[in-house]
């Protein structure tokens, strides 16, 4: 068995860690939470879903698109960012922007 499958460099044990926290080649902030029931494969959930989740009181649906208003995408103040049900609804909210 290898030092990963035994844990031994996984989250705090690995050389690389930073403290839970990466910034993506997008901008986007991963908080390390391996609990998370829709954490990525490395055990990761992008910032402004999780604060959009603490606001709400619940998970988010895969579904769910959490929008950052002013476009900063690590600005994850509740009051920038806007949840929307599915792409397709965030999709719509786009165009309508454009036609304005």
């Amino acid at each position: 068995m290898s030092s990963t499958q035994t844990g031994k460099f996984i989250g705090k044990n690995n050389p690389n860690w930073k403290g839970g926290i990466y910034i993506d080649h997008d901008g986007y902030i991963h908080i390390y939470s391996p609990q998370h029931p829709n954490k990525d494969k490395r055990g990761y959930v992008k910032e402004h879903r999780l604060k959009m989740e603490k606001h709400l009181g619940r998970y988010l649906t895969k579904e769910e698109i959490v929008h950052h208003k002013d476009s900063i995408v690590n600005n994850n103040n509740i009051s920038n960012l806007k949840l929307f049900k599915n792409v397709s609804e965030h999709i719509k909210y786009h165009r309508n922007i454009l036609k304005t």
